[in-house]
C-alpha cells in the first residue's frame, strides 16, 4: 500500500525564492513553520551555507516539508493528487453501485432498499 502524503498549504515556489535569496538568515523555514530550525540557520548563516544548499535542493525535489511534517510540493502536483483522489472516490462509489445493483437482481434486497441505499451513494459523489 503507499504511503500517505500530507500536502502543505505553503507555496513550493515561494519557499524556493526565499530559501535561495535569503537562505542564510532562514527565512524559508520561518515561513513554512519550523522557527526552531530557522533560528539556528539565522544564527549560523544557514548553518555555514551547507544547510541552504540541502535545504534548497529538498524544496526542489519536493522532499521539504513544513513545520507539521506536510509535503510542500507545487501546485500542479497539488491538482494532480485532488484530481486522483476523486477520481478513487467516484470509481468506488460506482463499484459500490454495481454491487448493490447485483444484490437487487440476485433478489437479496427489495425495490425499496435498493432506492434508500442508491440515494445515499449518489449524495456522496
Amino acid at each position: 500500500m503507499a504511503k500517505k502524503v500530507y500536502v502543505s498549504d505553503k507555496n513550493l515556489c515561494a519557499a524556493a525564492l526565499l530559501c535561495f535569496f535569503l537562505g542564510g538568515f532562514g527565512i524559508h523555514r520561518f515561513y513554512v513553520g519550523k522557527v526552531g530550525t530557522g533560528i539556528i540557520w539565522l544564527l549560523t548563516m544557514g548553518c555555514f551555507g551547507i544547510g541552504v544548499i540541502v535545504d534548497f535542493i529538498m524544496i526542489l525535489t519536493g522532499t521539504f516539508t513544513d513545520g507539521a511534517e506536510r509535503t510542500i510540493m507545487s501546485e500542479s502536483k497539488k491538482i494532480i493528487i485532488q484530481q486522483t483522489k476523486q477520481k478513487n472516490s467516484s470509481s468506488t462509489a460506482m463499484d459500490k453501485l454495481e454491487k448493490l445493483a447485483k444484490l437487487k437482481e440476485s433478489n437479496a434486497i427489495t425495490e425499496i432498499e435498493y432506492e434508500e441505499k442508491k440515494a445515499k451513494l449518489m449524495e456522496k459523489i
